[in-house]
């Protein structure tokens, strides 16, 4: 039974400015009660911005109409969207008072909301949120549990639902003392023989992640098991990526599932773990094996060592993986794209390189003492469906964008779109990630998880560049129309000390401003170039503070955002 806090609430905020809300009908609402009714129809946009907007004006009686909204509300859109907005008051700093309202006041009646959504409704997006609200803030509800597998189980459910509820549903056997509950070992066994990959995937997943006193005594069954489900596997073949019609409605990025390469990788990484392997042998083989199969294609820039060069033979999987080993900076592009098309793609590489040496300077393009000297590693995908697969199956980072930059191994993902699944060009996005990879081993000393790393706001340095690189041109750095449209409709222009402070969407959550974080690089590029070299150069030696970025800098914010402004002004012009 689920039952509420006795913790007194705290004490009610003080009134709260006006929160802007561009991306709804209205920019600002006049109070709760306009923020409330705007909500059933909002799209995903609108929805996340009434959220933030209620957020200072919570109270119980707030909490109350939107209880009543998700669980009876007219459509499955405006339930959606009311438990949506539950959750990002959930996410409130803990020990406020929208936080405690909604986590000892009204937890036990929002945790039996989502349950009940779970076992009554059908609608894919609505049991998302459901399942998101209970694992991300509820966690463990082990009350949850038989909803969350009878989701996973229900065949005519979306594979995304699915999927999402199975990993819910596996990660509460990590909250469960003692050995293996016969109801976990249960999920276990029938989650890898389900007919959808996902759940094959999730089930796989809670035994590479089992304690040893809930591995002991099912060991062999479960291994057993394994391998039965590795050989019921179909053989490994290239996915399609075709859109998911019940995604366009909400969203505009298209809704992707695990397929059966992340039930094989899990299944791997399951296999070693019991099988006591020190390094991940069988998904290593499967990775060797999937790469040669999405990738066949390889390309080295002029002037870099041959590869391979040296082979290393891993025997209790009769695998050779070639390696290479050179004393000098190169980089290979690995592709599925015919071979014809690697040149023009590694003079892309090229030209970018090159244009950062303009940009910067000679001493701020060489690499910093600390950066590693791992070649870098370019993966084009010659598909989205492939690309998404991939990362999926193979690295931890999100599938649902466009390329990612993966600094401790010095790799970039990317793929060849169509215009109908990004607004980027994959040499957009190529260029784009190339940057991250030239901040990060020529400005920004360390890496993500160094201490300090993050200790001074860098977001608006670190994917200005990339965005600025985006639209690197044959005549140099320009606007890209799209971006410079989405800037000029705004209804002010972007304050700079917001964009010099902003982490959410970087290295905090939320949405990051990518297109002011472009338009701030872009002009001082072109109009201050010697204060964005000072202001890298203290990125570079550490010694970059906000609280002193005019004296950095050599100008004053109010002189920098003045131009900057103006500026806009003159672009959004012609």
């Amino acid at each position: 039974m689920l039952t509420s806090s006795a913790l007194p609430v705290a004490l009610a905020p003080r009134p709260q400015p006006i929160v802007a809300t561009p991306a709804c009908p209205q920019i600002y609402y006049a109070d709760a009660a306009a923020l409330l009714a705007a909500l059933p129809t909002a799209d995903y946009g609108c929805t996340e911005e009434l959220a933030r907007a209620l957020r200072p004006r919570a109270d119980q009686a707030l909490v109350t109409e939107l209880l009543a909204l998700a669980q009876t509300g007219p459509d499955a859109r405006a339930q959606r969207n009311a438990l949506r907005t539950l959750g990002r008051l959930a996410a409130s700093a803990p020990r406020s008072h929208t936080y405690e309202l909604l986590h000892y006041t009204n937890g036990a009646a929002l945790q039996s909301l989502a349950v009940d959504l779970l076992a009554t409704s059908n609608d894919n997006f609505l049991l998302q949120d459901a399942v998101w609200l209970l694992d991300t803030f509820f966690y463990p509800s082990l009350g949850a549990a038989p909803v969350l597998a009878q989701v996973a189980d229900t065949a005519e459910l979306a594979p995304a639902l699915r999927y999402r509820a199975a990993a819910a549903r596996a990660r509460l056997l990590l909250a469960r003392p003692g050995p293996l509950d016969p109801s976990d070992r249960a999920f276990i066994l029938n989650g890898l023989t389900s007919d959808d990959a996902g759940v094959r995937s999730a089930a796989a997943t809670a035994i590479a992640h089992l304690r040893p006193a809930q591995q002991r005594e099912a060991h062999h069954e479960l291994e057993a098991a394994l391998v039965a489900a590795w050989h019921a596997e179909p053989a490994l073949s290239l996915a399609p990526d075709p859109p998911d019609p019940r995604a366009l409605s909400q969203f505009s990025f298209q809704e992707s599932s695990p397929t059966s390469l992340s039930a094989r990788a899990a299944i791997a990484r399951a296999r070693d773990r019991l099988a006591g392997h020190q390094h991940a042998f069988y998904l290593e083989a499967l990775r060797v094996e999937y790469e040669a199969l999405a990738l066949p294609a390889t390309h080295v820039q002029p002037g870099a060592c041959p590869m391979p060069i040296a082979a290393q033979r891993l025997p209790l999987i009769n695998a050779v993986i070639n390696v290479a080993r050179c004393a000098t900076e190169w980089s290979i592009i690995r592709s599925g794209l015919p071979a014809a098309q690697l040149p023009s793609l590694s003079a892309e590489v090229a030209r970018t390189h090159a244009a950062w040496h303009a940009l910067v300077g000679p001493a701020l393009a060489q690499r910093l003492p600390d950066a590693h000297g791992r070649p870098l590693t370019i993966m084009i995908f010659a598909r989205q469906g492939i690309y998404r697969d991939y990362m999926r199956a193979f690295t931890s980072f999100r599938v649902d964008v466009d390329g990612v930059y993966d600094q401790e191994s010095a790799t970039i993902y990317t793929y060849q779109r169509t215009a109908a699944q990004s607004a980027n060009s994959l040499e957009e996005s190529l260029r784009h990630e190339l940057a991250h990879h030239y901040a990060a081993t020529r400005l920004f000393p360390g890496d993500w998880h160094t201490p300090g790393y993050h200790r001074e706001p860098k977001g608006w340095a670190d994917e200005g560049l990339a965005e600025l690189f985006a639209g690197l041109g044959p005549d140099g750095f320009a606007p890209r129309p799209a971006q410079l449209a989405r800037l000029c409709a705004r209804a002010h222009a972007p304050p700079l000390t917001t964009l010099l402070a902003q982490r959410t969407g970087y290295d905090a959550f939320g949405h990051f401003d990518y297109d002011a974080a472009w338009a701030f690089t872009f002009y001082m590029q072109r109009q201050q170039p010697v204060a964005l070299r000072r202001i890298y150069a203290a990125y570079r030696s550490n010694s970059y503070r906000l609280a002193h970025w005019e004296a950095s800098a050599g100008i004053s914010i109010v002189q920098a955002e003045a131009e900057w402004h103006q500026a806009i002004r003159v672009w959004c012009s012609f």
